[in-house]
């Protein structure tokens, strides 16, 4: 559930420009508001002394929520979401004092999962996965400090395993195998080494 607070009927409110607006001198904590010609909302910022403070959010001229951020003192600190014109859900993930942690999900246009990571520090770490539109797997891998390392597994459109192996510091090491995808049997087998 999306909670946006609403400014009261304060005199010292204005609007000009379609944009709610403080009188000279009154720095409380503010909604900013934002409208597009019709009258749909097109944004409502939350401040706290002219720095962004709580939810952001924009929208489509549609009503539709286009992004949600909260914000911590001028930075994006907590969820992030973004969303597609019909409302299907973009990109859903998480910031602390402005990075990317944890969970890291992207979306097709049709809702289903385009690019799942775990982010550390804006860095990937941990299990990452890509897949096409028909929801089968394209490539899965491991990172550590946004650095390929440990087993990957390439798919082609149909899901079928065609090329598998490791990554050391962004380089394939060791056997790599490259399948056919008809058959399932090994076409090429490659021993990759890497100067330390």
């Amino acid at each position: 559930m999306l909670l946006i607070c609403m400014p009261s009927d304060n005199p010292n409110i204005k609007y000009s420009n379609n944009i709610l607006r403080f009188e000279e001198g009154i720095k409380p904590d503010n909604v900013q508001i934002e409208r597009y010609n019709n009258g749909a909302y097109k944004s409502v910022k939350n401040y706290k002394y002219d720095i962004l403070h709580g939810n952001y959010v924009t929208f489509y001229q549609n009503g539709q929520i286009e992004r949600f951020i909260e914000y911590n003192s001028g930075v994006p600190n907590g969820r992030y979401c973004s969303f597609y014109e019909d409302g299907k859900p973009w990109i859903i993930c998480s910031f602390k004092k402005g990075l990317l942690n944890g969970e890291f999900h992207e979306f097709y246009d049709t809702g289903k999962p385009w690019n799942i990571a775990y982010f550390i520090d804006n860095k990937k770490c941990g299990k990452f996965r890509s897949y096409y539109h028909n929801n089968k797997p394209m490539i899965k891998c491991s990172y550590i400090n946004d650095i390929k390392n440990g087993e990957f597994k390439q798919f082609d459109y149909d899901g079928r395993l065609i090329k598998e192996g490791n990554y050391f510091n962004n380089n394939i090491i060791g056997i790599c195998k490259e399948y056919n995808p008809e058959t399932g049997y090994i076409e090429k087998t490659t021993n990759y080494s890497i100067n330390l």
